[in-house]
């Protein structure tokens, strides 16, 4: 099989007179290994960051995170103990990127968030 993995996306920005659009074509990816992991993590502003569970991903790829909390900021990152941020979600935000660790994990900087996950086998 070839290209299980289809992903559409754009932008468009209008800020006065700054105006841009991306429109890239439609990404078609080969999941070379079937698996998953996904749910609902709860985030803390606890120094320690949680783990997303993986699930049976065993080398991760593309994933999916979503603050669907209604106030407050989800920060997505490696490590757990001294976390790397390299991704902030506000409320109610959405991203989807390719990761290039096995081990995400998240904290949020102000009270309780709760984040939507889906992470794909590569």
């Amino acid at each position: 099989m070839a290209n299980e993995i289809r992903i559409t996306a754009s932008i468009d920005v209008l800020n006065g007179t700054f105006d841009q659009e991306v429109r890239p074509s439609q990404l078609a990816i080969t999941q070379n290994t079937q698996g998953s992991g996904g749910g609902v993590l709860t985030l803390t502003t606890a120094a320690t960051a949680v783990a997303f569970s993986t699930g049976n991903a065993t080398t991760c790829g593309y994933a999916f995170f979503r603050n669907v909390s209604t106030a407050n900021n989800a920060l997505i990152g490696t490590g757990t103990a001294t976390p790397v941020v390299f991704m902030k979600l506000g409320a109610g935000e959405y991203s989807m990127l390719r990761l290039g660790t096995n081990a995400p994990t998240a904290r949020c900087d102000v009270g309780t968030v709760n984040v939507q996950y889906f992470i794909l086998a590569d």
